[in-house]
């Protein structure tokens, strides 16, 4: 029977039966994530390159940001970036492979991503450099869906 939709869009239901809670096993699939977590790792490591002074300088104490300092900080981020962008690279690629391969790489995504968090973390604590709250977020994000992923089979 058809149903006539407020923009006028007419969606036909034929022995269908209409779920409404959303459907997050279509939504998280390995290929997606895998997908999503490439392209931030690009974005992010595309940031840390093209603006590595302002990274720094937000990530170290100030005392440390002299002349030389804040050269050695720049190719520090400068090579974060690149790391991040091969990375990026690296899990786009891997969208394409088999379930099993592809929870394989999700794992390795998890404890990878545990590592960074916990670093994170441990430099908020020690108070020695003021690493980014968005990248120790998406860590950790990154930790909840690959957990969430994993557990749904």
């Amino acid at each position: 029977m058809p149903i006539l939709l407020p923009n006028g869009l007419i969606f036909l239901l034929i022995n269908h039966q209409v779920k409404p809670e959303l459907k997050m096993n279509k939504l998280l699939t390995p290929k997606n994530l895998l997908i999503a977590s490439g392209i931030v790792s690009m974005t992010l490591g595309t940031l840390f390159y093209i603006v590595p002074s302002m990274i720094a300088k937000d990530t170290f104490p100030e005392e440390l940001l002299t002349n030389e300092g804040l050269r050695i900080a720049e190719l520090m981020q400068e090579a974060l970036g690149t790391f991040l962008i091969a990375m990026g690279i690296l899990l786009f690629c891997l969208r394409n492979v088999d379930k099993k391969s592809a929870r394989k790489a999700i794992t390795g995504l998890g404890f990878a991503s545990t590592a960074i968090f916990i670093g994170g973390i441990l430099h908020l604590l020690k108070n020695d450099v003021h690493p980014p709250i968005p990248g120790i977020i998406a860590a950790g994000l990154a930790i909840l869906l690959s957990v969430v992923l994993l557990a749904q089979d």
